[in-house]
C-alpha cells in the first residue's frame, strides 16, 4: 500500500511541477516573440512586387 501511495504522490508532484513550468513558459512567450521579431525584421530583406 505504501508503494502505491508513494507512486500516486510522486505523480501529483510531477504534474504540479509540470504545470508550473508550462505557466512560466506561457508568461515568457510574448517577450521571447518580441525579442525574436526585432532581429528578424533587421535581417530579412523586404520583398518588392513589380
Amino acid at each position: 500500500m505504501q508503494v502505491l501511495i508513494t507512486k500516486k504522490t510522486l505523480s501529483k508532484v510531477k504534474t504540479s511541477f509540470g504545470s508550473h513550468l508550462m505557466l512560466a513558459r506561457k508568461r515568457e512567450l510574448p517577450a521571447l516573440r518580441t525579442e525574436r521579431a526585432d532581429p528578424d525584421s533587421q535581417v530579412q530583406m523586404p520583398l518588392f512586387v513589380l
